[in-house]
C-alpha cells in the first residue's frame, strides 16, 4: 500500500512532468519572405517555464551565382510568457540588386525539446536590370589607358613589377616570344583584376612559370618555342574576349580606341616582327 506522503510526492512529480512537457520551448508559427528591397520574418515562439527568456539568432544572406552580395545577422530576445510570444525581424538591403538573386534565411531557437530547432527559408528573386559584365582589353588598350589600371603592380614570371616597369614592357618592341608572352600576360592579369571572369587561369599560371625560368632575350628550344606560341595564342584569345565592348564590329564612332593600330599591334604580339616581315618576302 502506498502511503499518503508517497502519493502526494508521485502526484507532484506527475504534475511537474506534465508541466515540463507543456512548457517546452518550441516554434508555434513561422513565415518569412523577401524581395529586392529587403526581407521580413514573423513567428510565434512558446518559451519553456525554465527559461526567463530566449535569444533567437538569425542569418539572412542575398547571393548571386554562389557569391554573397549582402548578409544580415542578429539576435532577437523574447521574454517568457504564459502564452506563445510573437517574434518579428526584418532588414532592408543597402544596395540595389540586379539579375537573379537568391535569399536564404536561417533562424535558430535554443532549448527546443521537440520539433524543429532551426527554421529556414529560401526565395529566388528577379530584380531585373542587367548584371554588369566587364570586358577584356588587349595589351595596346591597357598601354594607352594606364590611368585606368585596377592595380599598380603585378607579378610577371618571378618578379614583382610596378606600373612604370609594366608600361615599359608594353611599349618595348615585340622582338622575342618571351616579350610577346609577357605583354599578353600583363593584359590578362589586368583584365582579371578589373573583374573579367578568369577563364584563363591555367594559361596565366603556365605563362608565369614559363617566364620565370627563361630570360626574355635568351634563345629557346624548339619545344619551348612551341609552348610559348601556344600560351600567347591562349592569352591573346582571352584578352580579345568578345562581350560587346572593345569589339570593332559593335563599336560606335565614339570608340576611338578600337582602330587599325590596335589590330596591327595585336598581330605584332602574335607573330613578332621577324615573322611578319617573312610573310611579305
Amino acid at each position: 500500500m502506498i502511503s499518503k506522503k508517497m502519493s502526494v510526492l508521485l502526484l507532484v512529480l506527475a504534475v511537474t512532468g506534465l508541466a515540463g512537457t507543456a512548457h517546452a520551448t518550441r516554434w508555434d508559427a513561422f513565415s518569412a519572405t523577401a524581395d529586392c528591397e529587403g526581407w521580413s520574418m514573423e513567428g510565434m515562439v512558446k518559451i519553456g517555464a525554465s527559461h526567463p527568456y530566449v535569444d533567437v539568432e538569425y542569418a539572412v544572406a542575398a547571393t548571386r551565382d554562389g557569391a554573397v552580395l549582402e548578409e544580415h545577422t542578429g539576435t532577437v530576445r523574447l521574454e517568457m510568457d504564459a502564452y506563445a510570444v510573437p517574434m518579428e525581424a526584418a532588414g532592408e538591403w543597402s544596395q540595389d540588386f540586379t539579375g537573379d538573386v537568391t535569399v536564404i534565411g536561417t533562424f535558430f531557437l535554443p532549448f527546443v525539446t521537440s520539433g524543429d530547432t532551426i527554421k529556414t527559408f529560401e526565395q529566388v528573386l528577379d530584380c531585373g536590370g542587367d548584371v554588369t559584365v566587364v570586358c577584356a582589353h588587349r595589351p595596346a588598350w591597357w598601354k594607352r589607358h594606364h590611368q585606368e589600371w585596377p592595380v599598380s603592380q603585378l607579378r610577371i614570371g618571378n618578379h614583382q613589377r610596378n606600373r612604370q616597369e609594366l608600361l615599359c614592357v608594353l611599349r618595348m618592341p615585340a622582338l622575342t616570344l618571351q616579350v610577346r608572352l609577357a605583354r599578353q600576360l600583363i593584359a590578362a592579369k589586368l583584365n582579371v583584376a578589373a573583374g573579367v571572369e578568369n577563364t584563363a587561369a591555367g594559361s596565366i599560371a603556365a605563362a608565369d612559370t614559363f617566364l620565370a625560368s627563361r630570360p626574355w632575350y635568351s634563345g629557346l628550344s624548339h619545344a619551348a618555342r612551341a609552348e610559348a606560341r601556344r600560351l600567347i595564342n591562349e592569352l591573346r584569345a582571352f584578352n580579345r574576349g568578345d562581350c560587346g565592348c572593345g569589339n570593332k564590329a559593335l563599336a560606335g564612332a565614339q570608340d576611338a580606341d578600337v582602330d587599325e593600330a590596335d589590330d596591327a599591334e595585336d598581330v605584332d604580339d602574335l607573330y613578332g616582327w621577324g615573322e611578319v616581315k617573312s610573310m611579305y618576302r
